[in-house]
């Protein structure tokens, strides 16, 4: 059984691949890149955690996912998952996965699995027809190096993804100044995975990108800009339904702030393909202390 130090992973698929080392027992092989100084990305442990689940599951596609983060994760070193099997029934499946780091838990997390079937559903929330798509709009490096952002260029910075998504914010004023409030948008894409991905892959996908950029929506909707000191925002849970399992090129990730009292503030959001419709919805509450 190996413990070797996990590589950085070159493309998406290469986060999802785990090695099995027992019944219910996985250890990543990849990590994402160490760009939260040492600090692990939510989105990887979320992400990875629901590839193990479906790697226990035959003929059923993920439906939910809800989990509590227990503990900061080093990027560094490799995470266990173990999957506990809760229950299978003719259409549903549940499981339970722990992210042990060190012998820690560092996530803890419900999946649930159901086999496709077809139904009379088919309705959502009307989509925002003002929202531009992504073609024209800037990236975030852009955005970093604007002078017109020259007193946001460290939450900017902060704010640039990874090396394999790229995001366009449409707003990047709402979120980066003062008093923007109301509704983010952000168009994201996976340039790694094609179309041809299969519904696994998707789901995963999906579960790693909801993480990006919704916790720092609430201090959006605050009187103060992304200036000077930046807040400390940590997710304190995840969930995350999936609708639908489309390989879409460009997603749009609408984002809001329904409350936030205190120190915690609640953020949803879906994501859309260039079509509208509606892939995934997610939630976390977050947590913000102003440094």
């Amino acid at each position: 059984m190996t413990t070797a130090v996990p590589a950085q992973a070159e493309d998406f698929a290469s986060i999802i691949r785990l090695e099995q080392t027992g019944p219910g027992r996985f250890r990543n092989l990849y990590s994402d890149l160490d760009f939260q100084g040492g600090h692990m990305f939510g989105g990887q442990m979320l992400a990875q955690g629901l590839a193990a689940a479906l790697a226990t599951l035959e003929g059923k596609r993920a439906k939910s996912l809800h989990a509590y983060y227990l503990r900061r994760g080093n990027v560094r070193e490799p995470v266990e998952y173990h999957v506990e099997n809760v229950r299978d029934g003719r259409g549903f499946s549940t499981r339970r996965v722990t992210a042990v780091q060190h012998g820690k838990a560092l996530v803890e997390m419900l999946c649930s699995a159901s086999a496709p079937e077809q139904g009379v559903l088919d309705h959502q929330d009307a989509c925002d027809p003002g929202v531009p798509g992504p073609d024209g709009l800037r990236d975030m490096h852009e955005i970093a190096a604007d002078p017109a952002f020259a007193d946001c260029r460290e939450a900017a910075l902060r704010l640039t993804p990874m090396q394999f998504v790229e995001a366009r914010p449409v707003d990047p004023e709402r979120l980066l100044r003062a008093g923007g409030g109301g509704p983010a948008h952000v168009w994201l894409r996976v340039p790694s995975l094609g179309p041809g991905s299969d519904p696994d892959t998707i789901s995963c996908m999906l579960a790693y990108l909801q993480d990006y950029w919704i916790a720092i929506v609430p201090w959006a909707y605050q009187p103060r800009a992304l200036t000077g000191v930046i807040p400390q925002v940590a997710s304190l849970d995840g969930n995350v339904w999936f609708h639908r399992f489309v390989a879409s090129e460009w997603m749009l990730f609408e984002m809001k702030s329904p409350a936030g009292v205190d120190t915690v503030g609640l953020a949803s959001g879906r994501l859309l393909d260039r079509q509208g419709r509606v892939l995934a919805t997610a939630a976390q509450e977050v947590l913000l202390r102003d440094l």
